[in-house]
């Protein structure tokens, strides 16, 4: 009984003598064995053609008559079929039983050895078959492990004769399969460095040795950089039988190692040219990139060195500055630093630091550092030293608030004496007896009235020098018609003035216009008296730089060979002036249905808070003019 495992399987025997093939097939059968005999050489190679999957194991005799030998027969099995075969014979001639054992390693059992000798062999045959398929499959798989290897790999033996490559090894340095295995190591590689050639002679005699950067010309001059190591490989009795080569091209990987350096270098520099503090914190609070700047600011001097992996405590910074002040309003350190950590950008306007070992005033901002996954791994900080600033600004505003507290002492003072002027005119014209200087007298009082009611204005603006036109010209034009018309209130005045704020220079000359305009209507345009009277004073800006001045009335028009160039009258003469002075133009018409059309277009530089209204909200019978 066959107790060795190897029951089930079929054996092939080739034996020409029929009692013989006999007594062994019955023998092998009783064993376990399944087997199919064949007399001739001839069939038995015909038989393995065709069915070799049917075959476990061969037990081939060498003389079997007529046709081609046991030996032969062999041959040609073998040749193509990776089949175990055991030579059973009668031979024993040395010269017989040498060829059979070049043809199959698996054993040469004599003839009538015995069953036993002969069971034991066709076990030691498979065990040997079984070991031998093992090994290959082992081959195989290594080569396929070192073919595909991402690194170039190469194997030679102890003369530097290339045994395996792997594909990367082609690859990388431009060889083809067929130039490499079985070639001398200078003859596939003759532009290797002189050096290389003494690594591999070290090698060979036990040493390991390898570079993690080295250079390597190609034959048209490129040169590409290689990490590579070298060491020896062992025969079965551990003698050194050659020696293995890995390379990696890392060419690449150190133009990006070179510019990722460059790129540190230039950012470093950036940083710690940088008057500004810049800094960097991980989640944990500890600072982990700082310029020399933000070294300035510690409490106490400390080198970059020393700032990098501490918390802003463990820097000196008190309690107060890393946790926040409730009293003061002001959060600490940690608290901007975990708002940045949430994704917020932190404006901090004033936060504390130190200047020369003193405290001073930092305008910071405190953003979010992401990884390359997107995720938030630190807090990146930029920081200037507004101590210096604060201070002028300070200054600054305390100069302004005293600038305007003396402007407007001075505008007071400066209303006060037009208004002294206007009183003394007012208290000398009843004393004069001639009408026309009366009347001069009353023109130059409503004069000096329109330049005080700028400066009531001016007390009552925002700016000491600009002021809204709407305001101080409805209040001029109501003042002028309470004065002319003293003693009626016939006349109807409408106003459609736009907001819009001017500079003191150009209210004044604006106001002296209405004035003189105001002026001649009421004492021209209505002889007949003021029943009826309507009085129009409107202002729009046409354009974002220049705006258009209207007066008009009703009365009774002007002659008609009026001409404004050749006009001697001093109300016209000022403002012709003035108009000039405004960058702009004036002009002196007849309105459809009777009445007069004074228009001013001038222009409105540096002018503020205005409002640009298109639609007219009265009708003064005709077009707005812009000259």
């Amino acid at each position: 009984m066959n107790e060795s495992g190897d029951q089930g399987k079929t054996l092939l025997l080739i034996e020409d003598e029929a009692l013989v093939a006999l007594a062994e097939k019955k023998m092998l059968k009783d064993a376990g064995y399944n087997v199919h005999h064949i007399r001739s050489g001839e069939e038995a190679v015909a038989y393995v053609d065709q069915s070799p999957h049917k075959v476990d194991l061969i037990l081939m005799d060498i003389d079997l008559g007529p046709g081609i030998d046991g030996t032969v027969a062999a041959e040609r099995i073998l040749e193509r079929h990776d089949l175990p075969l055991l030579f059973v014979s009668s031979h024993t001639e040395k010269e017989v039983v040498e060829r059979a054992e070049r043809i199959s390693s698996y054993g040469y059992v004599v003839k009538h050895s015995g069953d036993v000798v002969l069971l034991a062999s066709i076990r030691m045959a498979f065990r040997l078959y079984e070991a031998h398929s093992s090994i290959s499959w082992w081959q195989r798989l290594m080569q396929t492990v070192v073919r595909h290897d991402m690194n170039a790999v190469a194997v030679l033996d102890r003369n530097l004769v290339f045994r395996y490559v792997s594909d990367r090894f082609l690859h990388d340095y431009e060889v083809s399969h067929e130039q490499v295995v079985g070639s001398h190591y200078h003859d596939v590689l003759p532009d290797a460095p002189k050096e290389w050639g003494a690594n591999h002679q070290r090698a060979l005699s036990g040493e390991v040795l390898s570079s993690d950067e080295d250079t390597f010309t190609h034959r048209d001059g490129r040169i590409d950089y290689v990490r590579w190591e070298c060491r020896p490989w062992h025969e079965p009795d551990a003698s050194i039988g050659g020696i293995v080569l890995y390379s990696e091209i890392i060419t690449k990987t150190k133009a990006t190692e070179l510019e990722l350096r460059n790129n540190n270098l230039l950012l470093r520099g950036i940083i710690d040219s940088s008057i500004d503090a810049i800094f960097v914190k991980d989640t944990e609070h500890r600072i982990i990139l700082c310029n020399q700047a933000f070294a300035h600011t510690m409490p106490q001097p400390m080198a970059v060195d020393d700032i990098i992996g501490k918390t802003d405590s463990e820097c000196g910074w008190p309690e107060k500055f890393v946790k926040g002040d409730p009293e003061l309003g002001s959060i600490g350190f940690e608290e901007a630093d975990l708002r940045a950590l949430q994704g917020e950008t932190v404006h901090i306007t004033e936060e504390p630091g130190a200047v020369g070992g003193k405290e001073g005033l930092f305008y910071t901002i405190k953003t979010p550092l992401h990884g390359l996954q997107g995720n938030i791994i630190g807090v990146i900080a930029i920081s200037r030293n507004v101590t210096e600033y604060k201070t002028m600004e300070h200054e600054m505003r305390s100069a302004l608030a005293e600038k305007a507290t003396l402007m407007r002492e001075l505008q007071h003072r400066v209303k006060n004496n037009l208004n002294v002027i206007s009183s003394l005119l007012s208290l000398e014209r009843p004393k004069l007896s001639d009408p026309h200087s009366k009347q001069v007298f009353a023109d130059a009082e409503a004069r000096v009235r329109s330049m005080a009611k700028i400066y009531e204005s001016l007390q009552h603006s925002d700016r000491p020098d600009t002021i809204r036109a709407s305001e101080y010209l409805n209040e001029l034009a109501h003042s002028l018609i309470s004065t002319y018309a003293l003693g009626t209130n016939n006349i109807e005045l409408t106003t459609d003035i736009a907001d819009i704020g001017v500079k003191t220079g150009t209210a004044v000359a604006l106001g002296l216009i209405v004035n003189e305009a105001v002026s001649n209507i009421l004492k021209y345009a209505f002889p007949h008296g003021f029943v009826g009277a309507e009085v129009s004073i409107g202002l729009r800006r046409v354009r974002e730089d220049l705006a258009v001045l209207r007066v008009t009335d009703n009365g009774v028009g002007i002659p008609e060979d009026f001409e404004l160039d050749r006009a001697e009258g001093t109300g016209s003469i000022l403002m012709t002036a003035l108009s000039e002075q405004l960058g702009g133009s004036i002009s002196v018409g007849p309105v459809v249905g009777g009445g007069t059309l004074v228009s001013v277009t001038f222009e409105l530089p540096n002018s503020d808070d205005e409002t640009t209204d298109s639609t007219p909200r009265f009708d003064f019978n005709v077009d707005w003019i812009v000259r």
